[in-house]
């Protein structure tokens, strides 16, 4: 799949804001009919729409993948943050489209979420560092942080040809894992297992943002926060 922007097609940036904007409209128009009929039967099972607005993560990314060559691993990200706001909030309703509206045309997105995981790794806010049960697990913290950086530094087009780099990064990524899976398994370990995985496997990072996300652990108010982290490492060009 090409690296680049998905809107380097004109034709495909219309089509794909097109349907976000028409989907934000229905959800608005449903949500006010909510507020007028109040017969729950009524409302039960039905919509105003021609087809489901609530898909699953999987759908919608395969269709961006499909559809609009949008790398997988960056709309899990999107759509992890987006599922998590306030359905009934400009937010929410406005993210996806604000998202994809800022991203510049032949812009790298294969790393944001790379990006992004050095951020929830590093940040003593409500990152991992602030959720770490013992100075051990603190530490791991650390060092999986800098296998990130390290990460993000090499070329991903090269990164298998570059032996020397790969093995040193593989040896890393291993240990570090050997460590996680010898402590015992918290809250914090399994997001960072799920993280270190998502180094390897995009697939994974959905599992890990979910852990972060989980309502006993974050505040909804953190969903906004992420979202405008998201915004932000676009905007400041945060690619490899």
């Amino acid at each position: 799949m090409s690296k680049q922007a998905f809107f380097d097609s004109n034709l495909l940036k219309r089509k794909l804001i097109s349907k976000l904007a028409s989907t934000r409209i229905i959800k608005n128009i449903e949500i006010e009919a909510g507020r007028i009929f109040t017969d729950k039967e009524y409302l039960k099972g039905t919509s105003l729409s021609t087809e489901p607005l609530e898909k699953t993560i999987d759908e919608v990314v395969n269709t961006y993948k499909n559809e609009y060559n949008i790398p997988t691993s960056f709309s899990i990200l999107i759509e992890s943050i987006y599922q998590g706001l306030d359905n009934k909030t400009h937010t929410s309703f406005t993210f996806p489209e604000k998202i994809y509206l800022s991203i510049k045309p032949k812009q790298n997105l294969h790393n944001i979420w790379c990006d992004f995981g050095i951020w929830l790794l590093s940040d003593k806010k409500i990152g991992l560092r602030r959720m770490a049960e013992s100075i051990e697990l603190l530490e791991i913290v650390e060092d999986a942080e800098a296998i990130y950086k390290k990460y993000k530094k090499i070329p991903h087009e090269d990164l298998y040809n570059n032996k020397i780099d790969f093995e040193e990064l593989s040896h890393d990524f291993l240990s570090i894992c050997k460590r996680i899976e010898d402590k015992p398994i918290t809250e914090t370990s399994m997001m960072l297992y799920a993280l270190m995985q998502a180094l390897v496997d995009d697939s994974y990072i959905y599992d890990a943002l979910y852990g972060i996300y989980k309502p006993n652990k974050i505040k909804k108010n953190h969903y906004s926060y992420y979202s405008k982290k998201v915004l932000e490492l676009i905007s400041e060009e945060k690619i490899a």
